[in-house]
């Protein structure tokens, strides 16, 4: 176990104690220790505090690693038909269908409209 670093220094704001500077090492292991003291359930806990992301069901994150096609397991997950997500993309039916099934690939404007309905980032799509 390290003992206190005499090269710590302490930065002052105005009388008071405002930073601690410490040697690398020592701030690593502090930073281990402290993470240990922590239960899986409190890191778990403060890991998800600081994500602000969408979290998607595993089995949304399966169809989509075993190869769906995007657009059809989003609009699935977000629970809308082919007629009303053709609607609010501004685009036929037919051609939804038709880019789901692999036989059409969608314009960047297309892809476009389809993210901004279902509430997605163009990359999620692509």
């Amino acid at each position: 176990m390290p003992t206190i670093n005499t090269k710590t220094q302490i930065i002052y704001d105005g009388k008071r104690p405002a930073f601690a500077v410490v040697p690398y090492a020592q701030w690593v292991d502090l930073t281990r220790r402290a993470e240990a003291a922590m239960t899986d359930e409190e890191l778990f806990d403060a890991a998800r505090a600081e994500d602000a992301g969408e979290h998607l069901p595993h089995d949304v994150v399966k169809r989509l690693v075993d190869g769906e096609p995007p657009l059809k397991v989003f609009r699935e997950y977000r629970a809308m038909t082919q007629e009303a997500l053709a609607d609010a993309a501004n685009v036929s039916t037919g051609y939804v269908s038709q880019i789901e099934r692999g036989t059409r690939q969608p314009s960047k404007k297309a892809l476009s409209a389809f993210a901004a309905a279902l509430g997605l980032d163009i990359e999620d799509l692509t």
